[in-house]
């Protein structure tokens, strides 16, 4: 009797323990034969079996493992689910991408959702109009997952969808939407006065990466936020954008805000917008409490930037 052999008829001990071992010592011998026979063994009756017959057919690919992962997506243990989805991703390509897309027919949300972020790594405009069709889904963890795709595929087309989607009524879905238009250069200067704090931090950091001087005013209202990380952000943004306008503002947060860490990111920003004109600001942070803040006030006075826009 070959090893194989006898792991084989460890399967069908009585003892779900017994079984769980011989599909991990199975799975270590990486002999990809060996797929079919694990696949059985998600529909064992254990869902500690299922879920370690999951994490084994992780590290083998093929059709047949893509197959066995996408039907134990319907699994009825949780944590059986959650597993077979993280083991199928990575595993679509161009040939398995239409037996992913069909499962988008499912009822069930997490199905639809894990296919998605499956597939999202394919950059495949095969799955735009998928994509395109579960931004209306009324889960918004399929919403979310139909983002990543549509952020990662080439060209427009995914833009004006991606901009409507700043309006979702899922503050994570907004955010994403955001965070995906940011990769491509686009800011969405109305996501700062968005109800959740998270997109608009987000937002402000994507004005700043565009250095879009048009929207420097927006920036300029975001200074008042009740969340010190978007003031933070958007004093950062403010910064790279160059916009000397913004010096008085900056100054008051430098001296009065109560964040050390939005006194800091306003002494850098200083620094670089117009040292001549800010050093007021500047020699008066010179005693601030941080000794961060005032490192960063006197890097400003002692080495000035070249003088930005405005």
């Amino acid at each position: 009797m070959s090893t194989f052999d006898e792991y084989f008829n460890r399967l069908s001990h009585p003892d779900a323990a017994v079984r769980r071992l011989a599909i991990l010592a199975l799975a270590e011998s990486g002999e990809v034969t060996l797929v079919p026979r694990l696949a059985e063994m998600l529909r064992d009756p254990d869902p500690e079996v299922r879920l370690e017959t999951a994490r084994a057919l992780e590290e083998f690919e093929g059709a047949e493992v893509v197959d066995a992962l996408l039907a134990a997506l319907a699994d009825a243990d949780p944590s059986v689910k959650a597993e077979a989805a993280g083991a199928l991703e990575g595993k679509a390509d161009a040939a398995s991408l239409p037996r992913f897309l069909e499962g988008l027919e499912t009822s069930d949300a997490f199905v639809r959702s894990a296919i998605l972020r499956a597939v999202t790594p394919l950059c495949s405009t095969t799955a735009l109009t998928p994509a395109l069709a579960a931004l209306g889904d009324g889960d918004a963890m399929v919403r979310l997952a139909a983002i990543g795709v549509l952020g990662q595929l080439p060209g427009d087309s995914a833009v004006p969808p991606l901009m409507t989607a700043t309006r979702d009524e899922s503050h994570e879905v907004r955010r994403a939407a955001v965070d995906a238009l940011a990769i491509r250069g686009i800011a969405i200067p109305d996501a700062l006065a968005d109800p959740e704090w998270q997109v608009r931090r987000d937002a402000a950091e994507a004005v700043g990466r565009t250095k879009d001087f048009d929207n420097a005013k927006a920036l300029l209202a975001a200074l008042d936020d009740g969340y010190w990380q978007v003031v933070q952000e958007a004093v950062r943004s403010l910064g790279r954008i160059g916009d000397v306008r913004a010096v008085p503002a900056l100054g008051r947060l430098l001296l009065e805000h109560p964040e050390s860490n939005v006194r800091k990111e306003a002494a850098a920003a200083l620094g670089t917008l117009a040292p001549d004109t800010a050093s007021v600001f500047l020699r008066q942070a010179l005693d601030d409490p941080d000794a961060d803040v005032r490192k960063l006030a006197r890097r400003a006075l002692e080495n000035p930037a070249p003088k930005s826009r405005g």
